[in-house]
């Protein structure tokens, strides 16, 4: 179906409601063209759709709900050493009054809520730190890279290279080391422990450290000392 047949009128509304057209000259200025079917063409491309009342609740409990599993997977009590119940991340906020934002990603809402929630329950990051090395032409990478760590420093060589110190939970090493593998050709970056940064929690097993960064198919080594080390492997064909 085109879009003229779908369109019950072709006319541009402030609001509908109250049959408010928009005129030429701002037709004109906000989408660059006053032909009616070029601006709906734009605004159902680009547009965000209004929600009613139920959806946007639906929408922040949504995201309520994931707010309060990020606290309780990758957080911990800076006095017990131990995560938080889901129980006492949710009293803590609503007791600070913290508003959630439904349409704000959650990693970058959860430092600031974790310094609103800090009279109720002081919480620290569980993490390990490492240094990420990748091409600067997988433009993807760094963007994967914040939705399951914390980038503490990031730097780019004259030859392109982006070198980074990230923070990464246990609990997403396994889906960081999957969402690089498509966007890097199969694993072509480099990953190295730097220290544990969650010391004195007993019996967590951190994960192995993976590089393919420029390596041949079919060339392995391997190296380490102390705390540092490196494990090279082919990229998986």
């Amino acid at each position: 179906m085109d879009l003229d047949d779908a369109l019950e009128v072709d006319e541009v509304f402030y609001d509908a409601h109250k049959f408010a057209k928009c005129s030429s000259s701002d037709l004109a200025a906000a989408f660059g063209t006053s032909d009616p079917l070029e601006c709906a063409e734009t605004i159902l491309k680009k547009g965000t759709f209004s929600l009613s009342s139920a959806e946007k609740k639906e929408k922040l409990n949504a995201q309520t709900d994931a707010v309060v599993s990020e606290l309780v997977r990758n957080y911990k009590s800076i006095i017990t050493n131990q995560s938080p119940s889901r129980n006492q991340v949710q009293d803590a906020i609503k007791a600070a009054k913290v508003k959630i934002e439904a349409e704000k990603p959650v990693h970058l809402q959860v430092d600031e809520i974790v310094d609103r929630i800090s009279e109720s329950i002081k919480l620290v990051r569980h993490e390990t730190d490492y240094t990420m090395r990748w091409d600067a032409k997988y433009g993807s990478v760094l963007s994967i890279i914040k939705r399951h760590a914390k980038v503490k420093g990031i730097s780019k060589s004259a030859e392109g290279k982006f070198t980074a110190e990230v923070g990464i939970p246990p609990s997403e090493y396994d889906m960081l080391i999957k969402d690089l593998r498509k966007p890097t050709n199969g694993g072509d970056y480099e990953i190295e422990l730097i220290e544990q940064a969650s010391k004195g929690i007993e019996d967590v097993k951190y994960p192995r450290i993976v590089s393919n960064f420029g390596v041949a198919p079919g060339n392995e080594k391997k190296k380490g000392k102390g705390k540092k080390h490196r494990e090279t492997k082919s990229a998986a064909k």
